[in-house]
């Protein structure tokens, strides 16, 4: 999916972070990074998304 479609409509752009997005799948959430220069996608998190955000986005 991301390998052909790297920012779907269902992508949120995480503010104050260049190039980072969250995607939800039910009560999960997977935090991604888009680099298009490098046609790579680095995903760095996923986990509840009630810890998920929180706990990721300080540790970057």
């Amino acid at each position: 999916m991301l390998s052909e479609i790297p920012i779907p409509r269902t992508a949120v752009r995480i503010v104050g972070r260049k190039n980072v997005y969250r995607i939800r799948f039910g009560d999960w959430r997977m935090l991604y990074e888009v680099h298009a220069t490098e046609v790579v996608v680095y995903i760095f998190g996923f986990g509840h998304r009630r810890e998920v955000c929180r706990k990721l986005l300080k540790a970057r």
